[in-house]
């Protein structure tokens, strides 16, 4: 996924599947969810935006509610490391 897009186009992509990742999550489709959010992490790696942020900050307070399965806990732990080097940038 990572240089397919570039500038604008990257940036509407990631809060597109942001929102994608917490839907599937809202509507009990945890392994696509998580699957969209990885996705959406390595996009937003080379992303600043406070939008973003927030929209990332959503997907995983969602994730949280299914926190007891794997790729929910894969993704928390990956997301909140990600989150701590966007807030330290």
């Amino acid at each position: 996924m990572r240089g397919e897009f570039a500038g604008p186009a990257s940036h509407f992509k990631s809060q597109f599947l942001t929102r994608a990742s917490t839907a599937q999550m809202r509507a009990g489709d945890a392994d696509a969810g998580c699957a969209t959010a990885h996705d959406v992490l390595t996009l937003a790696e080379g992303i600043q935006s406070a939008r973003l942020d927030d929209h990332l900050r959503t997907m995983l307070t969602e994730a949280r509610s299914y926190s007891a399965s794997s790729p929910a806990r894969d993704l928390l732990d990956r997301g909140e490391s990600i989150m701590r080097q966007r807030a330290a940038a």
